[in-house]
């Protein structure tokens, strides 16, 4: 799934269809939210379904580093005491985290969310253009 939830909202309105959809499935979210965003906020919403948290940065934008994604998440889970806490990862583009996430063995029976940024989706649909133009 590609999804451009960049705040609160949208990423609970993500969180409320994946659920349903896809019932019982556990996800990787590959995320990057710019920094003007409330990134606590928004991985607050998908953590009941990830897996995993694969932390990238988005293309040409002022955002959160991966680490710094990784650490809000660790604090806030750290206060939350889940009982099967996510992976945590940390990635330098969206293309190494999508290659760990698809591994065969990596996630067995998981889906994969790339979300948090209009830009970064962008940059993923910008990449399956091209990608789409070289074989044809």
């Amino acid at each position: 799934v590609l999804d451009g939830a960049h705040n609160v909202d949208s990423a609970r309105i993500l969180a409320k269809f994946l659920k349903p959809e896809f019932s019982g499935k556990k996800w990787v979210f590959i995320i990057g939210i710019l920094e003007r965003k409330d990134a606590a906020a928004i991985i607050k919403q998908l953590v009941p379904l990830a897996k995993a948290f694969f932390f990238v940065p988005v293309p040409h934008s002022d955002c959160y580093s991966p680490s710094d994604l990784q650490i809000i998440t660790t604090t806030f889970l750290a206060h939350k005491d889940p009982k099967d806490p996510p992976i945590i990862k940390t990635f330098k583009n969206w293309k190494l985290a999508l290659k760990r996430a698809t591994e065969p063995s990596s996630h067995r029976a998981i889906c994969i969310c790339i979300t948090g940024s209009l830009y970064l989706a962008g940059s993923v649909l910008r990449q399956i253009h091209k990608a789409d133009k070289l074989s044809t």
